[in-house]
């Protein structure tokens, strides 16, 4: 393999291409392409003949190895393989592939980390396989169809808020993001509490769905904010989810724990690395305004009703129009307030 062609492989959609282009084999032989090296040997890209893709990294005999663990766009083996036209023996080598035809786009991600991190390894210690797979494991499980729009503005305003209303994206700041995790509010401090709401109208007021009574109730502790973002579709915008989702996942990475804590929470989303490029839709930012949600502010929470929701209401949601809440506006630029600092620091 020349330098030209390592290069071409150094990104997940080069190793796409390479394992559609493999011709499929007959019976139990697998047709592979070496991809890269590491010190245990090269490192190949296969098929098998249903077309499941493998990828195989031979393992030193005096190595001892644990395999990941199984999941659903996962399974790996140690097998005994020769390689044809070699004149060596049969070796061991670590079988990865993926089972299920839907997530294949995704374990063709997940093996590119895989390769990368072999390639940059110093010695032939077969461990940044298992360490890559369990960090991975949480991507398995989300759904492969991707986010509505709907869902996609909601991501951006989030991230916005972590990328451009903080100072830094800390791990205070990656573990106080809750929304993805189900949490009451979006992000949850000791010391203050952010619901953000985005809106992708072009036209008429800035108005919010509520969803629920305790959406902009007041925390337990600390003070509530609301953060409101509208944005339009332009092709000529400046803001994508791709390019925030990498601008924060670059800034985190120089921390392995705080990078898997922010990828956990782009999973819960419904993100995947196999995204990466797909969520490239331009848009443009209207306006951003953040409130401090205090006495008098327009809402309903359960104290609107004492006494309870009325027979037959189980759950109430609804519109909020932000041309009332002028009263309680904090900023609407992020270089003019350090009302959300906290997120970033100790709590």
């Amino acid at each position: 393999m020349t330098d030209a062609d390592e290069q071409r492989l150094s990104d997940p959609e080069a190793l796409e291409i390479l394992w559609r282009s493999l011709p499929t084999p007959t019976g139990l032989q697998l047709e592979a392409q070496r991809v890269a090296d590491w010190p245990g040997g090269p490192v190949l890209a296969a098929v098998d003949a249903t077309g499941r893709r493998h990828l195989l990294i031979p393992l030193p005999a005096s190595t001892g190895f644990r395999a990941p663990r199984q999941s659903r766009g996962l399974y790996a083996e140690v097998r005994r393989l020769r390689v044809h036209r070699t004149d060596e023996d049969e070796n061991y080598w670590v079988d990865l592939s993926c089972p299920e035809p839907a997530l294949q786009r995704l374990f063709t991600s997940f093996a590119q980390e895989v390769v990368n991190a072999l390639s940059a390894s110093s010695s032939a210690d077969p461990a940044a396989i298992t360490d890559t797979a369990e960090r991975w494991r949480k991507f398995w499980s989300v759904p492969a169809e991707g986010l509505g729009v709907g869902a996609q503005l909601g991501l951006i305003g989030e991230l916005w808020l972590l990328t451009r209303w903080l100072p830094s994206l800390t791990r205070y700041a990656v573990r106080s993001w809750q929304g993805p995790l189900g949490g009451r509010h979006d992000f949850t401090s000791t010391r203050l509490s952010v619901e953000v709401k985005t809106s992708g109208s072009s036209t008429g007021p800035t108005v919010h769905r509520i969803g629920s009574l305790d959406q902009l109730a007041t925390p337990v502790s600390g003070v509530l904010y609301l953060m409101s973002l509208r944005l339009t579709a332009d092709p000529l915008g400046e803001i994508t989810l791709d390019d925030l989702i990498r601008e924060a996942r670059t800034s985190v990475r120089h921390d392995d724990l705080l990078a898997d804590d922010f990828d956990k929470r782009l999973a819960s989303a419904g993100w995947t690395p196999a995204d990466l490029g797909r969520y490239d839709g331009s848009w443009r930012l209207l306006h951003q305004s953040l409130y401090e949600v205090g006495e008098g502010f327009p809402r309903l929470t359960s104290a609107t009703f004492p006494t309870g929701l009325p027979t037959g209401i189980t759950d109430v949601g609804y519109t909020l129009d932000t041309t009332a809440c002028r009263d309680w506006l904090v900023a609407d630029d992020p270089r003019a307030t350090t009302a959300l600092s906290a997120l970033a620091s100790v709590r």
